[in-house]
């Protein structure tokens, strides 16, 4: 549990280092999608992004999410409602927000940045001043001979993980264990940081990193039409907490999306493209593909998405 917890913490560290402040600067190889709105309100959201540069710590009163998943006389259903609070270090923030955006897909320089700046003392400080609580007041899985209800509550504080689950009998009860970080557990870490550093910047790497460069053309090309069937609406102003919340509603048409006439071409293209060999892609069977048959793969995906 605890190596898993390191694992997956360097893995939040590069999301939110990098990723953050790229979306954040409304820079690099992303930018707010405002289609449908005004230059008024897509100013708010470019805002917004913007500000999340200094935030360190917030509170969601209230989340809920309702996901329905249907393939053929099978589905799946995801419900579930609660609340959080997240609590980041304030040098985290700090740090982020100097954090270089990326200039492409291939543009590794700021995760390197980022490791070459991360060892055990950040970690152990990380874990330190972090503080999460998150509540599952009402949650479900409906599956193919399986399903799940019940809430549960989990608090990060001081480096301990608290839970509490539901109960059947009632007799509900709080479990804890501290993350600690033994002599093991910073050698494993210190480790892998030396090995992710050293793969990225190996001259192997690197040649690859360059042949997948030249997918950028095919990378924007499905970027620019992925947009086309992503659209955001202003919605009524809202109260909550004594503050005035301003409220979105984005919509991504994936049916749309799928029955472009431009897609299969634009599939076909980088699936030939010489630069998907630096992803060692079998591109043998590629070769003869041609674009009817991608549109029929695409046409079998749509029938089966509701």
């Amino acid at each position: 549990m605890k190596k898993m917890s390191l694992i997956g913490l360097v893995i939040l560290l590069i999301a939110l280092l990098v990723g953050g402040p790229v979306m954040a600067q409304g820079g690099g190889i992303y930018e707010t999608n405002c289609n449908g709105l005004s230059e008024a309100d897509c100013q708010i959201l470019k805002d917004s992004a913007q500000m999340t540069q200094s935030i360190h710590s917030f509170t969601i009163p209230a989340w809920a999410i309702d996901l329905s998943l249907e393939a053929g006389p099978e589905s799946i259903m995801v419900e579930g409602s609660g609340s959080a609070t997240v609590v980041l270090p304030e040098f985290l923030t700090a740090w982020a927000s100097e954090m270089p955006a990326m200039t492409s897909p291939t543009d590794y320089a700021p995760v390197i940045s980022l490791l070459q700046q991360i060892d055990v003392a950040f970690v152990e400080r990380l874990l330190a001043e972090t503080g999460l609580q998150l509540t599952i007041d009402n949650a479900a899985l409906q599956a193919p001979g399986q399903t799940l209800s019940g809430g549960a509550d989990v608090i990060f504080k001081d480096s301990s993980l608290y839970v509490r689950l539901d109960s059947p009998t009632g007799a509900d009860a709080w479990f804890g264990e501290p993350v600690e970080m033994t002599d093991t557990d910073r050698e494993d870490l210190m480790q892998s940081l030396e090995e992710m550093l050293t793969q990225l910047q190996s001259e192997e790497f690197q040649e690859s990193l360059a042949q997948m460069s030249e997918l950028t053309g095919a990378y924007d090309e499905i970027i620019t039409l992925v947009n086309k069937y992503i659209s955001t609406t202003r919605n009524a102003d809202a109260e909550l907490m004594g503050q005035t919340m301003y409220t979105f509603t984005t919509t991504f048409d994936v049916k749309g999306l799928l029955a472009d006439p431009e897609l299969p071409g634009i599939v076909l293209r980088l699936l030939q493209n010489p630069a998907m060999a630096a992803l060692d892609m079998d591109t043998e069977d590629m070769e003869n593909l041609n674009e009817t048959q991608v549109q029929f793969v695409l046409m079998t995906a749509n029938l089966l998405i509701k």
